[in-house]
């Protein structure tokens, strides 16, 4: 008996043993080769995605399976998911099946996880295609309306028509965008303002429409505003163009007027006009608007109306110049031009490590120091525009026969003449000898 014991615990400790070194023994009916040790790390699941068929017509059913997928110990859960219309659809389970009604090309991802937390995820994708033959649907989002903004619009798809299975409404308030879903969903805009409302249908065939409504928001209780635009500036025969479609009123705006004088009392009529304008001086224009009940507003502009336009000048310096040391050089800006008379001419340029600044359109100056100088002149005109050009004058010793000149004329004039005088002397002598001999 004591024997058969020990036989006993023997047996046991040995399948212990075995279950605890991985071994082939299943005490837990995981796959073959699934098994882990108590003392093995634990490893993260694979996930392994299929579908049948992965191409289908809208409205068909598709069979998934994870079967594939393995652990080291096992999956404890198996999620997939998908989106249409940014709208996240989730299946559970090893063989979920799932009917798509909208067309298109769908990414599944299949995510396994196993009993520690760890998890991996596959794909794998759909592709839907509309049945052969089928009618799309037509969408109609009602007509165009003017609502208060604390007034829910009362959406409605009712005109649409067609085997519609979904209603989607969008839009933006203050850049933010709204999806509604529904035939006649409820929703007050409270920022006035106009909005285009998108509805788009699907039917069960996934084919889709959409269909647009303007909605105009307004606060009854604010009459609107007129608006000229900004101030402009032109010249005596210019033509001017004013807007006034940054107006806002209730309803559609009736009228728009512009008035203002010009040498004489004008009117225009119009939300866009133009005029040319012959009087200089500053001119106010005032735009009265008047929308379809009757409500007036109004605002003014100005028009800055010059008598000319005023160009810049033109600088012309003269040509470069080589001159001798000491010569006395005088510029000229007399090539510069402009529109209007009343340039004013500076020279300026440095000279033995002084900034010279000189003045007038034929400005002087003694060049006594060789060396190259690039003189700048500026003209500028009464109306502050100016304009510049420059002259290189060069500066180069003088000439061997000016020095000599410079330094020895004055005594080859007196030689001259005292030559000139004793051959004068000699010329009367000669006479008088001659007349003696007669």
């Amino acid at each position: 008996m004591v024997m058969s014991l020990s036989i006993v615990m023997i047996l046991v400790i040995s399948a212990l043993l075995q279950f605890a070194l991985g071994g082939t023994g299943d005490l837990t009916g995981r796959k073959p080769g699934q098994g882990a040790g108590i003392f093995a790390t634990n490893q993260p699941p694979v996930a392994v995605a299929s579908a049948n068929p992965t191409t289908v017509e809208v409205g068909w059913a598709v069979y998934f399976s994870a079967w594939d997928s393995t652990d080291d110990d096992y999956i404890a859960s198996y999620t997939w998911n998908y989106s249409v219309d940014s709208q996240g659809i989730y299946l559970y389970g090893i063989y979920p099946v799932q009917t798509f009604n909208h067309t298109g090309s769908f990414i599944v991802t299949l995510t396994v996880m196993d009993s520690m937390g760890l998890s991996s995820s596959d794909t794998v994708q759909i592709n839907v295609t509309p049945p052969t033959g089928s009618t799309p649907p037509m969408a109609d989002a009602g007509p165009n309306r003017t609502v208060s903004f604390d007034e829910d619009p009362w959406l409605s798809a009712d005109g649409s028509y067609g085997s519609i299975i979904d209603y989607l409404w969008t839009f933006n308030v203050s850049g933010a965008p709204v999806r509604l879903w529904g035939r006649a969903p409820h929703y007050i805009i409270d920022v006035p303002g106009s909005y285009v409302l998108t509805l788009t249908v699907t039917d069960w065939y996934g084919q889709t429409d959409s269909d647009n409504l303007t909605l105009k928001v307004v606060d009854f209780t604010w009459p609107g505003k007129a608006d000229a635009g900004p101030d402009q500036t032109a010249v005596v025969g210019e033509e001017v163009t004013f807007n006034g479609s940054g107006s806002q009123a209730f309803e559609e705006i009736a009228s728009y007027s512009w008035s203002f004088f010009d040498g004489y009392s004008i009117v225009l009529q119009g939300v866009s006009v133009t005029h040319t304008f012959m009087t200089p001086g500053d001119i106010i224009v005032w735009l009265r608007v008047e929308d379809a009940l009757g409500n007036a507003m109004g605002d003014f502009m100005m028009v800055h109306v010059q008598a000319q336009a005023n160009n810049p000048p033109h600088a012309e310096a003269g040509p470069n110049a080589t001159i001798e040391s000491g010569t006395i050089y005088r510029f000229s800006g007399s090539g510069s031009s402009d529109d209007s008379p009343g340039l004013s001419y500076v020279w300026n340029f440095r000279y033995n490590g002084t900034q010279q600044v000189l003045l007038g359109i034929g400005a002087t100056f003694p060049f006594i120091t060789l060396g190259k100088y690039t003189v700048t002149l500026t003209v500028s005109d009464a109306g502050g525009l100016s304009d510049s050009d420059i002259v290189i004058i060069t500066v180069t010793e003088k000439s061997t026969a000016t020095g000599f000149i410079e330094k020895y004329g004055v005594w080859l004039v007196i030689g001259g003449a005292e030559a000139a005088l004793v051959t004068l002397g000699a010329i009367v002598v000669m006479k008088r000898r001659s007349n003696r001999k007669n």
